[in-house]
């Protein structure tokens, strides 16, 4: 998985400090996005009832599913530039017959396959 700089990655700290964030930065990321939890779950794969026992620090261990909810929380915390050729694209896409709902599928399968690839990865 690739890690940018400014990433919280879970091996910089223990479990129980990343719970708390992770916790912390649900309810940040729910109150100022209006982000459900059923949301979450669609975007991630992991049920509501794990995520809201994250969001209420109610955890005990981080496993690859808490990783993959702060995986998302911190890109919904982070402003991100499209650029020109990604927005062409997805309008030739649009504009050939292609539904919006078919493009977004796509990229919620991409990403999924992106967040299951091992972090020893060569091409991460």
């Amino acid at each position: 998985m690739r890690v940018g700089r400014n990433t919280i990655r879970h091996s910089d700290m223990p479990d129980k400090a990343y719970l708390k964030w992770l916790a912390a930065v649900l309810e940040q990321t729910a109150s100022s996005s209006s982000l459900s939890q059923q949301a979450i779950e669609a975007a991630t794969g992991v049920d509501q009832t794990t995520i809201s026992r994250a969001k209420n620090g109610k955890l005990k261990r981080v496993t690859e599913k808490v990783r993959r909810i702060g995986d998302y929380a911190l890109m919904r915390q982070r402003e991100i530039e499209i650029s020109r050729e990604v927005r062409e694209a997805a309008t030739i896409f649009l504009t050939a017959g292609g539904l919006e709902a078919e493009l977004l599928a796509f990229i919620r399968n991409a990403t999924r396959l992106l967040q299951r690839r091992a972090p020893t990865d060569p091409a991460a």
